[in-house]
């Protein structure tokens, strides 16, 4: 795809049909099928047009690699941890690797005084924090 934007021309269909990805070892191989491209000019290399021939390109590169069915059983380090209103870390709920899915965690606040509490959440890239009231 460089070489064809380096020609000063842009592909802008890039699809699973008219590319073939061949995989040795930790390398692959590239080949782009398209008997159009030397009869229709589809405009210049744009950075919006390079970016969409990029973004085309990785999705068929996931999808070769087996997509969101093998990507989705992948552990995830995920921590759990709960902070007073102060910025305390109070305690460690989960911190541990896990596939994704849904989970459910138990929090004994026996030992915790009424007030607002943070607990936040990190699971590989996604990070969330929510309040937590405590009322006794």
């Amino acid at each position: 795809i460089g070489c064809i934007h380096q020609k000063g021309e842009y592909h802008g269909d890039l699809h699973p049909d008219n590319i073939i990805v061949e995989r040795y070892g930790l390398t692959f191989e590239l080949k782009l099928l398209d008997m159009l491209l030397d009869m229709f000019h589809w405009g210049q290399p744009s950075a919006s047009n390079i970016r969409n021939d990029v973004v085309d390109l990785i999705r068929i590169f996931y999808d070769a690699l087996g997509g969101q069915k093998r990507y989705a059983k992948q552990r995830e380090e995920v921590k759990l941890i709960l902070y007073n209103m102060l910025g305390q870390k109070v305690r460690v709920l989960v911190d541990e690797s896990q596939k994704a899915g849904w989970y459910d965690v138990k929090l004994n606040a026996k030992d915790l005084a009424s007030g607002v509490y943070i607990y936040r959440i990190k699971a590989g890239k996604f990070i969330k924090a929510h309040k937590l009231v405590v009322i006794k």
